[in-house]
């Protein structure tokens, strides 16, 4: 496959069997010995998923109507791609740096908090991933699917494959986001001078949001492609009878949808942007910088800006083993 590495700015060549991260969730037990049974697991989800996916692209026999256990098994893989990422573990990573910041604020100088580097253990994103999956499937699991076919191997991949489309800005900000420290200590300052009966508790609202849209349960749409030249997509939540849609593109539709999807995956990915290996167009597309993976709202202070920058370095940690 042709790849792009947001990391290192590079496009290289690489054998479909190199791409995958060794261990990811290996879990690291407390004695120092390895647990791959989540990895087992998400081997298990895979392979269901894949016999699902071979038989909606088959020519021959197209599979066009799924059984309840093909659309849960398929809703299953949805749901856990969007909880299994390199970009979402980061996401923890950095939501706990900031906590961990928070706590030491006052304690350790400024300076010096800005130059520390701390994550949770990779197992905690990994406990955790089953449970949010689960939370997601009630809002995938009852999507309508279809599979739009488009003329020519036009569609990249990426690390964070599965495109959740809000339809507008997903963030949701708290009508205290925009406070600065400055508003605050007037705030307090408003509460010192009423009698005791009176006073109001004055905190900080604190609002984080991750910058990759998210709002899965107002989704208008969820797009997984699942060659080169198609692409599975999940409408808006409503009965349907699991029989498959299907859509084939051509000419301006089918670009227009390619380029679709392809900018999110350029958007949205962690570090790899993937393509077939025939994709002369690849090498040439423009790809946007890496942004912060998250946003936080919590005025300006050491925590808050190590939170609001592009993390270094980009990949975050795996099979960390207890010295």
């Amino acid at each position: 496959m042709r790849m792009y590495s947001r990391d290192t700015s590079e496009f290289f060549k690489r054998n479909i069997t190199h791409l995958g991260v060794r261990d990811f969730y290996t879990i690291v037990t407390i004695d120092g010995e390895l647990d791959s049974r989540m990895e087992d697991m998400l081997s298990h989800i895979e392979g269901q998923a894949a016999a699902i996916f071979k038989g909606l692209l088959s020519s021959l026999n197209p599979l066009r109507v799924l059984s309840e256990q093909q659309a849960t098994d398929l809703a299953v893989f949805i749901c856990f791609q969007m909880v299994r990422g390199p970009r979402h573990r980061h996401e923890l990573e950095v939501m706990a740096g900031w906590y961990a910041k928070r706590q030491l604020s006052g304690q350790v100088e400024d300076k010096q908090l800005r130059q520390m580097m701390l994550r949770p253990h990779p197992n905690e994103h990994i406990a955790l991933m089953g449970r949010l999956a689960e939370a997601l499937f009630e809002f995938v699991f009852p999507r309508p699917v279809a599979v739009v076919f488009v003329e020519g191997d036009r569609l990249f991949t990426s690390d964070e494959p599965v495109i959740v489309n809000t339809g507008g800005d997903h963030v949701r900000h708290h009508p205290d986001c925009s406070l600065t420290q400055a508003d605050i200590d007037k705030r307090l300052a408003r509460e010192r001078h009423k009698k005791a009966k009176r006073r109001k508790d004055v905190r900080r609202v604190v609002h984080f949001a991750p910058t990759q849209p998210r709002g899965v349960q107002d989704a208008i749409e969820l797009v997984l492609p699942i060659s080169p030249a198609a692409a599975l997509v999940y409408g808006s939540i409503s009965e349907w009878d699991r029989n498959i849609v299907v859509a084939h593109l051509n000419g301006e539709e089918a670009q227009e949808f390619a380029q679709r999807v392809n900018n999110a995956m350029c958007s949205w990915a962690l570090d790899a942007v993937i393509a077939h290996p025939d994709d002369k167009q690849f090498v040439t597309t423009p790809m946007p910088p890496v942004q912060p993976l998250m946003r936080v709202c919590d005025g300006t202070n050491a925590a808050a800006d190590s939170v609001n920058q592009v993390p270094i370095p980009l990949r975050p940690v795996r099979l960390w083993r207890h010295a």
